[in-house]
């Protein structure tokens, strides 16, 4: 398993999205959803490799199937994923540069409140996120 597969991979199966409720607004993202666990057990490894580390969250599908959903536990682990898939990213290109400077932002003073820049690149994510499930 190598980074270009993994890149491929989170360009077809994964996810950036904000979550925007009320007062409430966060970054997530999802490296892939699979029923081929063995696939993200290995990314997972891979990821490793590199320092960063994800957490696979395990569910059945309504048709009862096994389902995980990769993840990266934090903000750092994220911002580590991304800047390493960054380079050969190609559909998801636009919403991880948007993801990699809200994280940079939120990793400077995590303490702070959200910025307007901060909130707007969330914002900005969203819309992407919700114009590429309509596509």
């Amino acid at each position: 398993m190598n980074i270009h597969y993994i890149a491929g991979f989170f360009d077809g199966e994964g996810s950036v999205y904000s979550s925007i409720k009320a007062k409430k607004m966060q970054l997530a993202i999802s490296v892939g959803s699979n029923t081929d666990i063995e696939v993200l057990e290995r990314i997972a490894a891979t990821l490793r490799e590199f320092d960063i580390e994800t957490r696979l969250h395990l569910q059945k599908t309504k048709n009862g199937t096994l389902a995980g959903n990769l993840k990266p536990v934090d903000l750092d682990n994220m911002l580590k994923f991304l800047s390493l898939i960054e380079p050969f990213i190609f559909i998801k290109h636009h919403v991880v540069m948007l993801a990699k400077k809200y994280l940079q932002s939120r990793l400077t003073d995590a303490d702070k409140f959200r910025t307007n820049e901060e909130k707007l690149l969330l914002l900005q994510i969203n819309e992407l996120t919700y114009a590429g499930r309509k596509s």
